[in-house]
């Protein structure tokens, strides 16, 4: 295995900021609401600048510190940290999911609100076909990613289970 390179590090606390950004936005949060949560569990006083920079990856965050964020944003190191690392190195250059345009369009699954109206126009285009399929390859999964406010895994997992 190759060490990382000082640029695969910096995708890293930037992916590691997004999915961190992500979290907070999927709860409706503010950085002050997320601030306020830190400071009551850790004690500690967190500028709004530097969560800014967490989220922004121009900052390091330490463990501990990104450890104390996932548990008051009621998430989980692992979740956040995995999704940063298959951003960052892999598992997901060579993923495609084919996604079922009727099963997305009529889902009432939150995380996908977003999206059902693009599944919506493209089911309407294969004249309604029920079982009308759309191949996403990684840059289309990462824009709707963007689009649904999930990070990519969250979203693969989300579309398989339509």
């Amino acid at each position: 295995m190759q060490s990382p390179t000082n640029d695969d590090l910096k995708r890293l606390a930037q992916h590691l900021g997004d999915e961190l950004r992500i979290a907070r936005k999927a709860r409706g949060w503010t950085r002050d609401k997320l601030r306020d949560r830190l400071t009551i569990a850790s004690g500690d006083d967190l500028s709004l600048q530097t969560l800014g920079t967490y989220e922004q990856g121009t900052r390091s965050i330490s463990v501990k510190r990104f450890v104390q964020v996932t548990f008051a944003l009621d998430a989980t190191p692992q979740q956040l940290f995995q999704r940063a690392l298959i951003r960052t190195f892999g598992d997901f250059d060579d993923v495609h999911v084919d996604v079922n345009l009727h099963a997305l369009a009529c889902s009432g699954d939150p995380r996908l609100r977003r999206l059902r109206t693009w599944a919506e126009v493209q089911h309407r285009q294969s004249d309604h076909n029920p079982v009308a399929l759309v191949r996403l390859d990684p840059p289309a999964i990462q824009t709707m990613a963007d689009l649904s406010g999930l990070g990519p895994a969250d979203l693969i997992a989300a579309l398989k289970e339509l």
